[in-house]
């Protein structure tokens, strides 16, 4: 799958000069970087099922609003 990713002035800099010193290509950097990021903000069981998951593409919407909004989002 092909993002684009727009950096900002200050993050493009710090990632040139990573880049020039490790040698990691901006794609393996990205994909690094981004789920350090994300697996730190998910809980560990939202990680593990995410990962479960047979189609990558699609994420089960009554899970998304059962845990990120609480019972409230079911009530009538």
């Amino acid at each position: 799958m092909t993002k684009k990713v727009v950096l900002n002035k200050n993050v493009n800099r710090l990632v040139d000069e990573y880049i020039r010193r490790t040698g990691i290509s901006f794609d393996d950097l990205t994909n690094k970087a981004l789920k350090c990021y994300i697996v730190n903000k998910l809980s560990s069981k939202d990680v593990k099922n995410t990962l479960k998951r047979k189609d990558p593409d699609t994420y089960p919407i009554d899970d998304i609003l059962k845990n990120g909004f609480g019972n409230w989002i079911n009530e009538q």
